[in-house]
């Protein structure tokens, strides 16, 4: 576990011990107990689930990690709210903790990947543009100054992950506001 959390640096090491049949069923083991704790935060494990991730690319996760994050991440109150502001926080990166762990790429193969995995702990991308659409009507009715420049940014680069139709009510509000500063 201290070892992802130190991931690439440790690469070398979490290859070698990962050739061993009983890394999988350790690793659940000890993240079970040292991580996914009702007082560890949302974003640290978001943190280590990402870069988890990041270790066993280019292959996929394998199942017993899943199981082992997914359910309690689900459970969770603000993991929703953590994935959309994180991915709110950058240039279109999933930022967790004031790091960017993905940045967007070219190919966007990895960044797709990412993204499947985070939609993967609810089962559907629906939570996340539900989620997103509540923060973003918080934020257009706080903002006195009715710029939405930085919003419709935001709103462009979430469609190219999440696709036109999930955020069309988010390009509404928007276009609303902008025609009530006339």
């Amino acid at each position: 576990f201290p070892l992802l959390l130190q991931y690439p640096t440790t690469s070398p090491l979490l290859t070698f011990l990962s050739s061993s049949p009983l890394f999988l069923p350790s690793l659940s083991h000890t993240l079970s107990t040292r991580l996914l704790v009702k007082s560890a935060s949302t974003s640290d494990i978001l943190e280590v689930y990402l870069k988890t991730f990041s270790f066993f690319s280019p292959l996929p996760v394998p199942p017993l990690i899943k199981s082992t994050f997914n359910p309690f991440l689900k459970t969770r109150r603000d993991t929703v709210k953590q994935i959309i502001k994180s991915i709110m926080q950058t240039n279109g990166g999933i930022n967790i903790k004031g790091q960017l762990l993905l940045e967007h790429t070219e190919a966007g193969v990895l960044e797709r990947s990412v993204l499947d995995l985070l939609v993967g702990i609810f089962g559907s991308i629906k939570v996340l543009c539900n989620e997103y659409r509540r923060i973003l009507s918080s934020r257009l009715i706080e903002d006195e100054r009715f710029k939405t420049d930085e919003e419709v940014r935001r709103l462009e680069l979430l469609k190219l992950r999440f696709g036109e139709g999930m955020l069309r009510e988010c390009e509404v509000m928007i276009k609303d506001v902008d025609d009530s500063k006339r």
